[in-house]
């Protein structure tokens, strides 16, 4: 049985009507070289309501509802989320969605992750007013402020370092005070053929912690399916370094991960807040 195609779900306060022309724009504008043939294809229902776009040789589906998701769908993640404080509150408030949904037979899940971000992005562009929050979903489930996902959408073609693969990846913040360790856990590297990351360092670099988990998440998205050797080394001169260990994680039910400490220069201290 194949899998299911992935999709974004953007939450509005009112509904909307999908302006065709201005997503086409907008795909132009911010991604040339991933959508340089982008066309509607025609629009059922008679209302706008529910697109179908050709975008490289790939069916796009755009599909506007005036109805709440179901909160099956995003409460849990919204309430267990670490990193957007007002995620239930916010999403609580919309009326209305819209879900982008790439039709066909799948061609890797890094492709499809980027077009169906650009796609969204270039719908919550299009149109006045932003979505309240978007839902990735594609196995796992990614939620962002509205504002945050269309700032990061507008890059899903880039390549590393830029390539906003938080969008498809939760990092999970966890501090162990006995020890003053930071740790960052990460959910959704399976989907791209990679172990998660369980990264740690003390509590005092634990904004180097998080920038270099997100690089290190790029580069794997943008390998997807490279794995990493046992005793990977990655380095910034005269910042840190950190050798990658394949094991199993004592932390999180003996799962297997992608292991490291920082070894911090101490003359580069970095703040402590995320």
């Amino acid at each position: 049985m194949s899998e299911a195609a992935p999709v974004t779900y953007l939450l509005y306060q009112d509904a909307l009507t999908i302006d065709t022309a201005a997503v086409i724009k907008a795909l132009r504008h911010f991604h040339p070289e991933l959508c340089k043939d982008a066309a509607v294809i025609k629009s059922l229902w008679g209302s706008g309501s529910k697109p179908r776009f050709s975008v490289g040789g790939r069916v796009v589906a755009v599909d506007s509802r005036p109805a709440p998701l179901s909160s099956e769908r995003w409460h849990a993640i919204a309430a267990n989320g670490c990193n957007w404080s007002t995620a239930v509150e916010t999403c609580s408030r919309h009326r209305a969605h819209i879900s982008v949904t790439i039709e066909g037979a799948p061609r890797g899940k890094l492709a499809d992750a980027r077009l169906n971000a650009a796609f969204a992005g270039a719908v919550a562009i299009a149109h006045q007013n932003l979505p309240l929050a978007a839902l990735w979903h594609d196995g796992i489930s990614v939620l962002n402020a509205g504002s945050t996902f269309t700032e990061l959408a507008i890059k899903a073609s880039k390549a590393s370092p830029d390539i906003p693969a938080v969008l498809w990846v939760t990092m999970l913040p966890l501090t162990e005070d006995k020890t003053q360790t930071a740790i960052v856990f990460t959910v959704g590297l399976g989907r791209f053929g990679h172990l998660e990351l369980e990264f740690e360092a003390p509590v005092k670099h634990t904004k180097l912690l998080w920038e270099q988990c997100q690089n290190v998440i790029g580069y794997l998205v943008e390998h997807e399916g490279e794995r990493l050797q046992n005793g990977a080394m990655f380095a910034i001169p005269g910042v840190c370094s950190y050798i990658v260990g394949l094991q199993a994680s004592t932390r999180f039910n003996g799962v297997g991960v992608y292991k490291a400490r920082l070894d911090v220069i101490e003359s580069s201290e970095e703040s402590n807040t995320v």
